[in-house]
C-alpha cells in the first residue's frame, strides 16, 4: 500500500513539474478562442489578459471601452455556439492564428488574429 501511495505521489508530482514548464501551455489558437469565451460572458478584465503588453500599454482605455460592448453583440447574435482554429501558423515567438466562430444565429464569422509569446503565454497582439 505504502509502494503504491509513493508511485502516484510521484506520478502528480511528475504532472505538476510538467505542466510548469508548459507543456500544457494554451497554444495561440486556443488562446484566441479563451478570449473569445471571455468577452462573451462579459469577463473584461479575464479577456485583456490574454492582451500583449504593447496592446494593453498602446490601447488599454480604448481596449476596455471597446470590450465592454462586445458581449450584447455576441447575445444579439445568439452566443457563441462554437469555435475552431482553422488555421495556426508558429515562428518562434510569433504567430498568426485564424478562427471561425459560429454563433447561436446560425451566422458565422472568421477573425484572424496576431499572437505574440510573452513570458511563455500566447498574447493578442496588435495586427502588424
Amino acid at each position: 500500500m505504502v509502494h503504491r501511495s509513493l508511485g502516484l505521489l510521484g506520478l502528480m508530482l511528475m504532472v505538476a513539474l510538467v505542466s510548469g514548464c508548459g507543456l500544457f501551455a494554451a497554444g495561440p489558437g486556443r488562446t484566441v478562442e479563451k478570449f473569445l469565451y471571455a468577452l462573451e460572458a462579459g469577463k473584461i478584465e479575464e479577456a485583456k489578459s490574454y492582451c500583449s503588453s504593447e496592446l494593453l500599454d498602446d490601447y488599454g482605455r480604448k481596449l476596455t471601452q471597446q470590450f465592454a460592448t462586445v458581449p450584447a453583440n455576441i447575445q444579439a447574435r445568439g452566443g457563441i455556439k462554437a469555435t475552431e482554429v482553422v488555421e495556426e501558423q508558429i515562428v518562434g515567438d510569433l504567430a498568426q492564428v485564424v478562427v471561425r466562430v459560429r454563433f447561436g444565429d446560425g451566422g458565422e464569422e472568421v477573425l484572424a488574429q496576431s499572437m505574440i509569446k510573452e513570458n511563455g503565454a500566447w498574447k493578442l497582439a496588435a495586427g502588424k
